[in-house]
This record gives C-alpha cells, structure tokens and sequence, in this order.
C-alpha cells in the first residue's frame, strides 16, 4: 500500500473511531441518567442487576467500540507513520509565512502583478471563509442558546411530570443539527486553510524564483492591495495576533468569573440546592455503581 493510501486509511478510521466513542459516550450518559431516573432519583437507584441489565443493553456498540481500538493498534502496526521531516512539522500556513519572509522588496513589472494579485486574492478569500464560519458558529450559539435558556422547554421539578431524561432527548433535535453544522464548517474551513495555503505557497514561490533570476523586487504598495473596506478586518486580526496572550488570559478570567458567579447565584439565590443535587449524583455514581453503597 502506498503512502497516500495508508494517510488516508489512517484518516478514515480515525473519524470512524471519533463517532464510535462518541456515540458510546452518549449512550453510557443515557443509560446513567435512566437509571437515576427511573428508581425516583433517590439514592440506592444505583443496584447491580439494574445496572448490569442497562450495560447488557448498550454490550454491542461497546464491544464494537472495543474491537475498532485494537483494529486500530493493528493498522498503526501494519502501516506505521512514518517519521516526518524536519519542515513538515510545520503546517502549511506556517510554511507559507516563512517563505513569505524571504519574498523580494520589489516586483515593478507588470508581468508579476497577476500573481501579486492572485495572491491577494486567495488570501481575502481565507478571510471570507472564517468570516462565515464565525458568522455560523454565532448563529449557531445563538439558536442553542434560545432554546436551552426557555424555562418552557423544561418539566418542572417535583411535579408528576418531571423526567429530565426525556428532556434531554428532547433537547437533542433542538441544539444537535446547529452544532453538527458548526463543527462541519470549521472542519471544512481548516482543510481550506490547508488548500489556500498550499497555493498561496506555490505563487509565492515563484515570485521568489522571478525576482532571484530578474534582481526584481516586490514594491510595498503591490503587496499591500487589500480593499479599503476589509482594513477594519486586517487591523482586528493584526491586534490580536499581537495581545494574544494577554486576550487568553482575559478569556480564561472571564470563565473564572462566569464560573464564581454561577456558584453564587446558586448559593443565594437557590440555597446551595444545585451544588447537593451534584454532589448527591457523584456520591452515587461513586459508590452506588459499584456496588457499595
């Protein structure tokens, strides 16, 4: 089998093997949540014979699950990976900013303009891509949210009706297709990163070679040609990419805070009532699963 055939073997089987574990993952919460469910949500839920009837269930994908981990050990055995080479460590949007580095000063000719602005080109349509990921990724956050913030969508607890189980069947049609449609947009844009790249690469390459050969150079006002109304875009990127740290550690402060506040709320509002609702559920999962408590 060649290279490229055993990469792509590799690939498939990995996505394979991504949607298996997350449909048993899936199906452990299921079973987990029916089992809490169905005995009042009280403790003792948790007894062996429920919990092996439940288990004996969901047996087959599991062992499917089971089976496609070592079908995987053997294909790495098989057709192992081969070691990389020192630059291909790199990805190729890496690649190309490095090469870019060594791009001429100047390129007067009008010959070279059609690359200078191919290459333009293919770099505003990368950022018109994410541009639209981000546009569905927000939209997508927007809907799911709407949803899982209606109190409406939810039984109420202590009445006759209460099952959170069914509401979160429930909820599954409601948010799954706008996350599924997220994440296929920002998978399908990441291998459209790669393939901008990968040409993007080959044209500066060649204005590389044309201004080694002609002693032409770049001038500054060719290679700058982005469109008045996309500066407000390049200068938002060019800032971040600059306070980059100092955006994350806000980010990872803002969810701290998030976090802190939700507890608060919990213990003020609600009397601590969903801090024991999730310690009870730990206590049983912990003990009771196993057969002690």
């Amino acid at each position: 089998m060649t290279d490229k055939k055993a990469r792509s073997l590799r690939l498939i089987y990995g996505i394979c093997l991504s949607v298996l574990t997350v449909i048993v993952a899936l199906l452990f919460i299921i079973q987990s949540q029916t089992i809490f469910w169905q005995g009042g949500g009280i403790a003792g839920s948790y007894t062996r014979d429920i919990v092996g009837e439940k288990l004996l269930q969901i047996l087959a994908p599991v062992l499917l699950w089971l089976v496609a981990v070592v079908a995987g050990a053997i294909i790495w055995k098989i057709y192992p990976e081969k070691q990389s080479k020192l630059c291909s460590s790199f990805s190729e949007r890496e690649k190309l900013e490095r090469i870019k580095g060594k791009l001429p000063q100047k390129l007067d000719e009008d010959c070279y303009l059609k690359d200078i602005t191919a290459l333009n080109n293919k770099e505003l349509y990368r950022k018109v891509v994410w541009g639209a990921v981000f546009a569905v990724c927000l939209f997508a956050t927007i809907m799911c949210a709407i949803y899982l913030l209606n109190p409406a969508n939810y039984s109420k607890a202590g009445s006759a009706e209460f099952n959170p189980t069914a509401d979160t069947i429930k909820m599954l049609p409601h948010t799954l297709p706008y996350l599924f449609a997220a994440f296929a947009c920002l998978i399908g844009a990441t291998i459209y990163e790669e393939i901008n790249a990968k040409k993007q690469s080959e044209l500066v390459k060649g204005l590389i070679k044309a201004g080694a050969k002609n002693g032409l150079k770049l001038s500054a006002e060719k290679q700058n040609t982005t469109p008045c109304k996309y500066k407000f875009i390049e200068n938002l990127i060019s800032v971040c990419k600059k306070h980059q740290k100092t955006l994350l550690l806000a980010v990872r402060c803002a969810i701290l805070v998030a976090g802190i506040t939700l507890i608060v709320l919990d213990i003020t509002l609600l009397g601590g009532k969903g801090i024991s609702d999730v310690l009870l559920k730990a206590i049983n999962i912990c003990t009771e699963c196993i057969g002690l408590g």
